[in-house]
């Protein structure tokens, strides 16, 4: 007799906009920005929101600032690591990923 199981699969980019949307702001930061694709979602969800991507690794940054979207979608572009401690640090690209798209 074979055995189902049930999983129940959660769309988390669905569940996260959701809490966002409840959580509102008038500032939204994306840190660890990457490529800035969740800067453009977080401008969809809240138009009038000031949008910060912060993004410390500068061949990630140097796409975005080039990305002619972020730059309509009114995503101010953030070259920053961010902490809980202030002050400043190395930022090292792995040897795994030498076009620091990562």
């Amino acid at each position: 007799m074979a055995t189902h199981t049930r999983v129940l699969v959660t769309n988390t980019r669905i569940l996260f906009s959701a809490l966002l949307q409840s959580a509102g702001g008038d500032c939204i930061c994306d840190i660890g920005s990457r490529d800035g694709m969740d800067a453009l979602r977080f401008r969809q969800l809240f138009p009038k929101a000031r949008i910060l991507a912060f993004e410390a690794n500068k061949h990630n940054y140097a796409s975005m600032t080039a990305n002619a979207q972020l730059a309509a979608g009114q995503v101010e572009i953030l070259p920053f690591a961010v902490s809980n401690t202030d002050g400043e640090t190395s930022f090292n690209i792995t040897a795994d990923d030498p076009d620091g798209i990562s």
